[in-house]
């Protein structure tokens, strides 16, 4: 038997790995559409250009190089349910921040915009 297919069996058996396989395929799923919806957020409420999409979706991608390289120097510090909770809590909370986003008025009082 290869070892990959020795690996996938043990995964199997432990409710923890499959506990966290599946936590993950879940949470990418929806970051993944949160990531879609982007496009019809700048587009739509926000009237923004395609590059001003580009440049959402390359701070997107900037933040997760940026928080890669943060873990790796910090990581060592706190247990990795640490991490995994915090993630999910983070992720989610920028989830529902994004979904929130397209109702601007409240910025556009505060900061006098005229629109």
């Amino acid at each position: 038997m290869s070892a990959s297919s020795t690996s996938r069996s043990r995964g199997r058996g432990n409710a923890a790995v499959r506990g966290l396989t599946l936590g993950t395929l879940i949470f990418v799923t929806f970051a993944g559409i949160d990531n879609l919806a982007l496009v019809f957020l700048v587009k739509g409420p926000l009237h923004g250009t395609s590059t001003e999409y580009g440049l959402v979706a390359a701070t997107f991608g900037a933040g997760m190089i940026g928080a890669s390289v943060a873990l790796s120097v910090v990581a060592a510090r706190r247990p990795a349910a640490f991490w995994l909770i915090g993630g999910v809590v983070i992720g989610g909370a920028g989830a529902v921040l994004s979904g929130l986003a397209p109702d601007t008025r409240p910025f556009r009082i505060r900061w006098g915009s005229p629109w």
